[in-house]
């Protein structure tokens, strides 16, 4: 989110910054802007995530936004990776 309030779409690559004994001690994030074709794709499947949540309730929100981006993603045959990277 901007600071006026307004949003922007883009990809976000984490990645955990792990110390020699194992612990996370930070992140790397990587973005890119985001094309109009996928802000259009993506933004359909927020949507019905976000809704998806709504009706669960707060206890359950993850669990139920997951399933159907699981569900979307087998329709589809792909995984969320093959679909992010064709974006």
């Amino acid at each position: 989110m901007c600071k006026d309030g307004s949003y922007y779409w883009v990809f976000a690559n984490v990645t955990p910054d792990i110390d020699a004994s194992g612990q996370v001690v930070g992140y790397f994030s990587v973005r890119r802007k985001a094309s109009a074709k996928a802000i259009a794709l993506m933004g359909d499947v927020y949507r019905a995530m976000l809704e998806e949540e709504r009706k669960a309730g707060a206890k359950d929100a993850c669990t139920a936004s997951l399933a159907l981006l699981a569900s979307t993603l087998a329709q589809q045959g792909v995984s969320y990776e093959q679909l992010v990277l064709s974006l």
